[in-house]
């Protein structure tokens, strides 16, 4: 459970942190989105095998059943306004 959650803090801070980036009119430099960017990237890295496969597992799981939900959603849709 833990290597989970550490993969997917790092992975949630690092859009986070590259949506910052993109941010108009922030009221810090650039380079500070940027260092939190590089800085989640680079302890991606050392974490172990187990956490980098159990969280993509779980990324996919989630993916899998996100796409899922939005077909359903669209279906109900489509029949709500026949």
């Amino acid at each position: 459970a833990a290597a989970i959650s550490n993969f997917a803090a790092l992975l949630y801070y690092a859009f986070v942190n590259l949506s910052a980036m993109k941010m108009p009119g922030a009221k810090y430099p650039r380079a500070v989105p940027l260092l939190g960017l590089l800085t989640c990237l680079f302890l991606l890295l050392f974490l172990g095998q187990d956490a980098w496969a159990l969280g993509l597992v779980a990324l996919g799981l989630v993916l899998l059943l996100y796409v899922a939900m939005s077909k359903e959603r669209d279906r109900a849709k489509g029949r709500l306004t026949r």
